[in-house]
């Protein structure tokens, strides 16, 4: 399911797509316990929706980045209010 979502932006050509690519797949490998990768993910899409002004899927994707670097023990970066 990852690649899809990842294909998936190609086919819309939007930086709005894009963001919500790597958020999903984020999110996907967060559910599977994947922190670093969904960190990863994260922070491009973070880079790609400040770009775009993008401002609630910032706030959707900080909130994730935030809750994976508490569940691996990140405690001080998972509550950094940026």
């Amino acid at each position: 399911m990852p690649i899809i979502l990842l294909s998936w932006h190609k086919r819309f050509k939007t930086p709005f797509a894009k963001a919500n690519a790597y958020h999903l797949r984020g999110c996907i490998c967060d559910q599977q316990g994947e922190w670093t990768q969904a960190i990863k993910d994260y922070e491009k899409a973070i880079l790609i929706a400040e770009k775009a002004e993008d401002l609630f899927r910032l706030y959707l994707v900080k909130s994730w980045k935030g809750r994976a670097h508490v569940m691996i023990g990140e405690i001080s970066l998972g509550t950094r209010v940026t």
